[in-house]
């Protein structure tokens, strides 16, 4: 409703995320075109934080599986396990510099299905060179 105040659909964007984390993309999604349509800058920054958070919305995820090549279409059928091999199978064929936007992608993905296991697989490659950059092998 276009009387609602800011405070009060952030409340209600957070009660519909509680209740129903699934669609979290849509929610989001909704969140972002009301900011801009109202040009508010409180649910802009709002959007803002919770995007740096890792909150995408469905286009976001949809272009994260065409990055990997799933046809988002025929992802309710897919396991974590097939979504992985498809990220790990691409590493081998795209440039180094495709990685880290891979790695984006696979988290993204692991965001929108509360996948544990995919997010850990996105972040594998970040703890890799993190331990790396403790342990001094890396140098800089």
């Amino acid at each position: 409703m276009g009387d609602f105040s800011d405070a009060l659909l952030l409340f209600a964007y957070a009660r519909q995320v509680a209740v129903d984390l699934a669609n979290s993309t849509y929610y989001f999604e909704c969140l972002q075109s009301i900011a801009i349509g109202r040009e508010s800058q409180m649910l802009g920054e709002h959007v803002q934080i919770l995007a740096s958070q890792g909150q995408s919305n469905r286009k976001e995820v949809i272009r994260a599986y065409s990055l990997l090549g799933i046809d988002p279409n025929h992802v309710s059928h897919l396991s974590d396990e097939i979504i992985i091999g498809q990220f790990k199978a691409r590493l081998a064929d795209i440039s180094p510099s495709m990685v880290e936007e891979s790695r984006n992608a696979l988290r993204i993905i692991g965001a929108a299905r509360q996948s544990e296991r995919i997010i850990q697989e996105a972040s594998n490659g970040m703890d890799i060179f993190s331990r790396a950059w403790q342990d001094g092998v890396c140098e800089y």
